[in-house]
């Protein structure tokens, strides 16, 4: 999920939703790699593949609705000089990085 937050932004737009479903996209992640590396892997029950749909689904919509919104409000012609999005913030082994970095600089 973290990938597609920071595509999004890249893009200048929006990513609420991808926190809301985060957790069920990066475990049909690690599923997807598992599959790619050829590990075996338990058969997915009806509710979780349920759960996976839902979650791609409303993602893909909500992706599309914001380029839609984009190439309607004419984003593209934006001010130069104003920044796209709020930044992301650094989360789990880049915030451990970053407060290590700040701990041994002089």
């Amino acid at each position: 999920s973290l990938v597609l937050k920071r595509n999004l932004y890249q893009l200048g737009l929006k990513y609420p939703i991808v926190a809301k479903h985060g957790s069920t996209i990066d475990r049909l992640l690690g599923m997807r790699n598992a599959i790619a590396h050829g590990d075996k892997l338990k058969t997915p029950k009806p509710h979780d593949i349920s759960e996976y749909l839902s979650a791609s689904f409303a993602v893909m919509k909500f992706v599309q609705d914001e380029i839609f919104a984009a190439l309607r409000d004419k984003a593209y012609q934006r001010d130069a000089s104003l920044p796209l999005t709020l930044p992301l913030p650094p989360t789990g082994l880049v915030t451990k990085a970053i407060e290590f970095i700040k701990s041994v600089r002089i």
